[in-house]
C-alpha cells in the first residue's frame, strides 16, 4: 500500500513497456486525482489490487484522451457491469475485443482501438502477475 498522492511509483519502478513512442508511462500523463477517486485515495487502494481486478480505467489510461478518460472513469461501474465484471485474466483474452467494442462505443470516439488496447494492457499486466 502506498499514499500515492505523495508518492506516485509509475514512471520509475513498475515494469511498464512502453508499446510506441507515441505512448507513454501512465505515472507521465495522468495525475493520480484524475485516475482514482478520493475514496480509493484515502483508503490507499493498491494498484495491484487494481491491475488483478482488470480495471478498465487503469487499462485503457494509456491511450484515452483527459475528456473520454473522466468519462470512463464516471461510468466505470456501469461499463464493468455491462460487459460482466471481467478480470485480468478474461481481459488478456482476444475475444473480449468485440465485447469492449460494443461496450465502449457510448463512451470513446475509437472503441474499436481503445478495445485492443486495454486487451493489450491486460495481456501485458497478466505476463507480468504470473
Amino acid at each position: 500500500m502506498v499514499d500515492l498522492r505523495d508518492k506516485t511509483f509509475w514512471g520509475t519502478y513498475l515494469p511498464y513497456k512502453q508499446k510506441e513512442p507515441r505512448h507513454f508511462m501512465i505515472g507521465e500523463v495522468l495525475k493520480i486525482d484524475d485516475l482514482l477517486t478520493d475514496e480509493q485515495i484515502v483508503n490507499k487502494l493498491s494498484i495491484s489490487r487494481m491491475i488483478i481486478d482488470g480495471d478498465i480505467v487503469w487499462l485503457a489510461s494509456t491511450i484515452l484522451p483527459p475528456k473520454e478518460l473522466d468519462l470512463l472513469h464516471k461510468n466505470q461501474e456501469l461499463i464493468e457491469t455491462d460487459l460482466g465484471n471481467p478480470s485480468l485474466r478474461e481481459l488478456a483474452n482476444e475475444e473480449m475485443v468485440g465485447k469492449l467494442n460494443s461496450v465502449l462505443l457510448n463512451y470513446v470516439s475509437n472503441p474499436e482501438e481503445v478495445s485492443k488496447s486495454i486487451v493489450d494492457e491486460a495481456k501485458f499486466w497478466e505476463s507480468k502477475i504470473k
